[in-house]
């Protein structure tokens, strides 16, 4: 269900299958976290998460951050991917 705030959502509702799920099948070089809860929590499970990939915490939400601050997290990301090998 999507709500615009995690807060919203019901008890029951509060679950990272989708996001496992894009994870595992995306395979991604770098995944920028936006708060402390997905960073946390990739923090806990990243390693069977994320294979590999390096992760950038942007501190706050990407509603509550600047226009260059976004832009400074894209660049970061993107010179951090090209550093890294491809993956299969």
């Amino acid at each position: 269900m999507a709500t615009g705030k995690a807060s919203a959502l019901r008890r029951e509702d509060k679950n990272s299958m989708i996001f496992d799920f894009l994870v595992q099948a995306i395979r991604p070089k770098v995944i920028v976290t936006h708060g402390k809860p997905p960073s946390d929590y990739l923090s806990q499970h990243g390693r069977k998460l994320s294979h590999g990939a390096q992760v950038i915490n942007a501190e706050r939400h990407a509603a509550y951050i600047s226009i260059a601050r976004a832009e400074e997290l894209g660049r970061e990301a993107a010179l951090l991917a090209s550093k890294l090998p491809v993956q299969s």
